[in-house]
């Protein structure tokens, strides 16, 4: 049986790059959100490639929408999974603190952490039959210093950090569990802000660049590969956090 990926946010950047990645092995169920069009291009790349790409479409910052997505994931992949890529979430709105509202709250928390939380605990079942399962979160280098334009945004993904150790600690050793907090990357998700913080966090990147949605890409492989690690988050930033 062909080994299957499940990657969420596939409509975005660095979610087309994960699915690129891993078509060559996997068979890839992409969920998008709305547009079918924006990943398009891929489905096309993947099929010429003689790869298999499965699009679902589903809201998964609703209990419903995960719920969907599963079930017809599960009937796509034959009821097994060998990876699930949590990759889905991002800014609702640009805000500071003073700004903050329940519904600015409560949007942040169910697209970057509730459908984190949710999904890894309905793709449970399926990832215990295969022989190398893997849950990945990318989380966001907010984790580590807050964002100094959504600080809903980065408290949601400082929640999935947590959520990452403690699942590992609980699906040991039949299912690994690791996260990856992406720097600057070039995407669309940097279009809102001020350019002055833009420069500000390029300047103070040791590498003095921006990271590609390749680099995020490469690194759930080496995640999927390295089967003695679990438990960890990955910092992808070039060098603008270090421990």
């Amino acid at each position: 049986m062909k080994k299957t990926a499940v990657i969420t946010g596939g409509s975005g950047g660095i979610g087309l790059a994960i699915s690129n990645q891993l078509s060559s092995e996997y068979r890839i169920i992409l969920q998008y959100h709305k547009s079918l069009e924006k990943i398009r291009g891929l489905l096309d790349l993947i099929k010429q490639n003689l790869g298999e790409v499965i699009p679902i479409q589903a809201d998964l910052s609703t209990e419903a929408g995960c719920r969907k997505f599963h079930e017809e994931a599960c009937s796509a992949s034959e009821g097994q999974i060998d990876v699930l890529v949590n990759n889905a979430g991002g800014i609702i709105v640009r805000h500071t603190t003073r700004e903050i509202t329940w519904e600015i709250l409560t949007e942040h928390f169910a697209l970057n952490t509730y459908s984190t939380m949710m999904l890894s605990s309905l793709f449970i079942d399926q990832l215990e039959k295969s022989n190398n399962a893997n849950i990945i979160n990318i989380t966001s280098g907010a984790i580590r210093n807050g964002s100094l334009t959504a600080p809903a945004y980065g408290a949601a993904k400082g929640a999935v950090d947590v959520f990452t150790r403690g699942l590992a600690h609980e699906l040991a050793p039949k299912i690994r569990v690791n996260a990856i907090a992406p720097g600057v990357i070039q995407t669309q998700f940097y279009d809102g802000m001020p350019p002055e913080i833009l420069a500000k966090l390029m300047k103070a990147t040791p590498l003095g660049k921006l990271g590609t949605p390749d680099d995020v890409a490469h690194t759930v492989r080496f995640l999927i590969e390295n089967t003695y690690m679990t438990g960890e988050t990955i910092d992808l930033n070039g060098g603008l956090v270090m421990r």
